[in-house]
């Protein structure tokens, strides 16, 4: 694990329909403002922290950041950015046939 990097949680269901069924418990629900979820890509980092202390709060905060692990979405999901999801995820292994 990446210090500093929260511990990614297993939240796995085989109903399609249970895996966005935690979105209506999202504090971001209330949110008007999409550009604290979805910046421009060169938004400085500092930027993020309004974003980031809600899913702090957030009772779905696992939820989320499985989902967006899984999903590969844009935007701040989970507490983290894209950038901090893909140093969770680690390098990518190349696909040479062997």
């Amino acid at each position: 694990m990446t210090a500093g990097m929260p511990e990614l949680k297993p939240f796995i269901t085989d109903d399609p329909i249970r895996d966005t069924e935690w979105m209506s418990g999202a504090l971001c629900q209330d949110q008007p403002n999409d550009l604290l979820w979805f910046p421009d890509p060169k938004t400085p980092a500092g930027s993020l922290k309004q974003a980031k202390s809600i899913c702090r709060a957030c009772p779905v905060q696992p939820e989320c950041l499985h989902y967006a692990m899984t999903h590969r979405v844009y935007g701040i999901w989970g507490g983290l950015s894209e950038t901090e999801r893909s140093r969770l995820r680690g390098p990518r292994r190349s696909q040479t046939p062997e």
